[in-house]
């Protein structure tokens, strides 16, 4: 070690004028780790321990080597004893923090881990960044998905190398969940607050806290300094923030709807207001829980046998079933409706009220010796729902089954999920008949979803509206922001069904009318804006680079509506937006695919038809070409009943074939998978039923053809 670098103690000194009687100790220190010998170095630090007790470079190397060997507790104490003197030290508390985490866990070690955010953030980032990533981790896990954001954006903010890759992974994942509702899982535009003569210091003091992430400091400061200043909305709204970054969600949503109360601008009040029910949509006096009771079983095969002879028990056919589970059944409202002439009407569809697992082997997960057996679990919403899974069940068991109590006397551990009180019939599942055409199922899924939105949804009573309907909320000025929130509460839910809620004319219906167009000042606010600011600005007069950045954020957060809006913007509202066919290309079939998982069939073959015709006037036409016939076959491929099915799939064999050896492959591969007949075996080939195509196929063209890119298959 040079004697003339600054010394690993942290002191600012040279080592030669200050950890020079200990240099040469060290030194056999590193050594031991080097050659794997880590008791070696441990016991060598312990001796320099007692000799040095207070020497920030021995008891700093003591605690990173008892944390690598597994002694975290230790670390805990040797760490701790130095720290009463030296309360500042930036390594040290990283590594208490460190250690506490591990040994006592998250909650229990935050005191710790804010204290290293305080004090070791600037000297040991790499350290803090891993403590970032574990309160993410921690947050994700309880459920504050607010919270589980900020700590990776702090993680990535504060890593180097591996860590902070991962951290960028993890949140553009968080970002691009589709089972997190949306508002939720955006970046949220920071209120600006200077404060008031008499609170401007606290302010300050808060927002230095804030930015090393102690956000449950922070808050408190703010929501004490309101006394002074109790009706700004800003202050409001950033308390709220503050509270979800640090995983408070009630207490978040209370200050969000604070603020919403605050603001005059309606835009921002609602979307406080739409924060505010997102977050307290799963608190137990807004939802229902959903439960699920034990069985211990005396014969799978024989249950099965009983419970295959319930109407309202339908068997989940799966080619994938999940490891140790012998059957799965959907629990049924009313028996699944049989094949007839006459399609089933809407009402005649199944309800599904419960599901129920059998496992050949149950493991309780309470004790990795505890022994595992043949057991059932029967779930549903509690009350009625759960009521009549479980007797449906134990009456068809038929003594089969013998109830068991939970693996833990801890309250609600049988709890496995919640549905808000609020939303239940938009957490309904229809169990459609395996029978029914495709066309009959796409048109009954129009009738349930109008059903849902403009009858259900609009006549239900919401806590939000003071216990009115949204239609009856209609015209009510004091209710108007909370009825502007629950149409945005509303669109995230559908998005998170699958669903793309007709937005525009839901707003209509209640009178509520278009958004009011945000302006945009420069194009780095785009950055700042949330999800729900985003939607208010005008695509129109923005430029390329401005359009290019709204579109990385719709398409990472995964909104169909939203996706559908900018992406028609680019295609469609203007010309020479993609420089590259290919990259325009690579758009036409996103959107595409975004109308056929939203159910809009025929603005999917649309948008398909135009891939198709603007690829055949490219250099790989042939390959191209097939790709969007694919597409096709797959967008088609749900209703075997639509007769351009057949011949489109004649025209892939017939015409591409010759041409493309492995297409006619990966054709058989399809309706094999599908259980289709394959049509090439029975049909009779013509002009017609071969498409219109380039000309009879020759080894000349097919050499060409086959010069081009290779066959890419979508998914």
């Amino acid at each position: 070690m040079d004697p003339y670098a600054f010394c690993p103690c942290g002191s600012g000194k040279k080592v030669k004028f200050c950890c020079q009687p200990i240099m040469a100790d060290m030194e056999k220190v590193e050594k031991f780790q080097e050659n794997n010998q880590p008791r070696m170095a441990l016991q060598l630090l312990e001796k320099l321990a007692k000799a040095h007790p207070q020497n920030p470079w021995v008891v700093t190397r003591q605690g990173i080597n008892l944390i690598n060997d597994g002694r975290a507790a230790d670390a805990k104490t040797t760490l701790v004893a130095f720290l009463r003197n030296r309360p500042d030290h930036a390594l040290a508390n990283a590594l208490y923090a460190t250690a506490a985490a591990s040994v006592d866990g998250l909650p229990a070690a935050k005191k710790a881990v804010h204290r290293a955010f305080k004090f070791s953030i600037a000297g040991e980032p790499h350290l803090c960044a891993i403590l970032a990533g574990s309160m993410a981790d921690h947050y994700f896990e309880q459920g504050s998905v607010m919270a589980a954001r900020q700590y990776l954006a702090m993680a990535l903010r504060l890593g180097v190398g591996e860590a902070r890759q991962q951290a960028l992974v993890e949140l553009l994942e968080l970002d691009s969940d589709p089972l997190i509702p949306y508002p939720l899982r955006s970046g949220q535009t920071i209120p600006s607050y200077a404060g008031t003569e008499a609170n401007r210091e606290a302010v300050a003091k808060a927002q230095r806290l804030s930015s090393v992430g102690c956000y449950e400091e922070a808050a408190q400061i703010l929501t004490d300094a309101t006394a002074g200043d109790p009706g700004s909305a800003d202050l409001w709204h950033l308390i709220a923030i503050l509270r979800a970054w640090d995983g408070h969600d009630a207490a978040s949503a209370e200050a969000f709807r604070k603020a919403a109360e605050l603001y005059g601008d309606e835009s921002f009040a609602a979307e406080c207001a739409t924060i505010a029910e997102l977050l307290s949509r799963f608190q137990s006096d807004r939802s229902s829980a959903v439960r699920q009771s034990l069985y211990r079983v005396e014969s799978v095969g024989r249950l099965l046998s009983q419970l295959d002879g319930v109407p309202e028990l339908d068997r989940v056919r799966t080619q994938a079933p999940q490891e140790g589970v012998a059957a799965a059944y959907m629990v049924l409202d009313r028996p699944m409706p049989g094949a007839t002439e006459t399609a089933p009407g809407l009402d005649d569809i199944p309800r599904i009220v419960g599901r129920i697992y059998i496992y050949d082997k149950l493991d309780l997960g309470t004790d990795d010796d505890a022994p595992e057996f043949p057991g059932a679990v029967v779930s549903g919403i509690e009350g009625d729902n759960l009521g009549r899974a479980k007797q449906l069940f134990e009456k068809a068991a038929d003594g089969l089954a013998s109830s068991i109590a939970p693996p833990s006397e801890t309250p609600d551990v049988d709890v496995v999920a919640r549905v808000p009180l609020d939303d239940a019939a938009l957490f309904v599942d229809l169990r459609w008949p395996p029978t029914l055409a495709a066309r009959s199922s796409r048109e009954l899924q129009k009738q349930y979803l109008h059903r849902l939105i403009f009858e259900q949804w609009m006549d239900a009573p919401r806590a939000s509206l003071q216990g009115k309907t949204p239609r009856q909320a209609a015209g009510v000025s004091e209710l108007r922001v909370p009825l502007a929130a629950a149409v945005f509460y509303l669109d995230a839910m559908c998005d998170l069904r699958g669903v793309v809620l007709p937005f525009d004319q839901v707003r209509s219906e209640l009178g509520l009318g278009p958004m009011p167009t945000l302006e945009l000042k420069d194009t780095a606010q785009l950055n700042s804006l949330s999800a729900l600011q985003l939607q208010r600005i005008d695509l129109k007069p923005l430029t390329n680079e401005q359009l290019d950045l709204i579109m990385q954020r719709f398409v990472t957060l995964r909104h169909s509506r939203l996706s559908i809006k900018v992406l028609d913007e680019a295609l469609q509202g203007r010309s020479g937006y993609y420089a590259e066919p290919r990259d325009r290309s690579t758009a036409v079939a996103r959107l595409s695919d975004i109308l056929r998982v939203a159910g809009d069939l025929p603005g999917s073959l649309h948008w398909n038809r135009v891939g198709f015709d603007e690829s055949q006037s490219g250099p790989n036409a042939v390959v191209d070409g097939v790709q969007w016939k694919i597409r096709e076959v797959i967008i088609r491929g749900n209703d075997r009943e639509d007769p351009e099915l057949n011949r489109l799939l004649l025209e892939l064999w017939n015409h591409y074939g010759p041409k493309l050896p492995r297409l006619r492959e990966l054709l058989e591969s399809m309706v094999a998978e599908a259980g289709m007949d394959a049509p090439w075996k029975t049909a009779i080939v013509t002009a017609g039923s071969i498409g219109s195509g380039e000309g009879l196929w020759s080894p000349e063209a097919a050499a060409t053809a086959n010069t081009g890119s290779k066959l890419w298959i979508p998914e």
